[in-house]
């Protein structure tokens, strides 16, 4: 697995996203699996989780970008957290 992304929320909540060289994606929200896809050219995960008592939806985009560089869309609630 490679590291591609550590990414903290506002309420200091982790998300880690790991690609592999055969195009796998995991997703890891404060170190628990919680998405994990098959993807070569680009591919959305949504996970709901419990944050603080409230349901939170993430949605994470995971694709090709300018130049063949790997960019990373994080949205939760529908709102942008993180462009790249």
């Amino acid at each position: 697995m490679m590291k591609c992304l550590t990414y903290f929320t506002t309420d200091n909540n982790r998300i880690d996203i790991q690609n592999t060289f055969f195009g796998l994606v995991s997703i890891y929200y404060n170190g628990s699996l919680v998405s994990q896809k098959h993807s070569l050219f680009g591919i959305c995960h949504t996970f709901q989780i419990m944050e603080n008592g409230i349901s939170a939806l993430y949605e994470i985009i995971v694709g090709s970008k300018f130049s063949f560089n790997i960019g990373f869309d994080i949205y939760k609630n529908g709102k942008p957290l993180l462009f790249s």
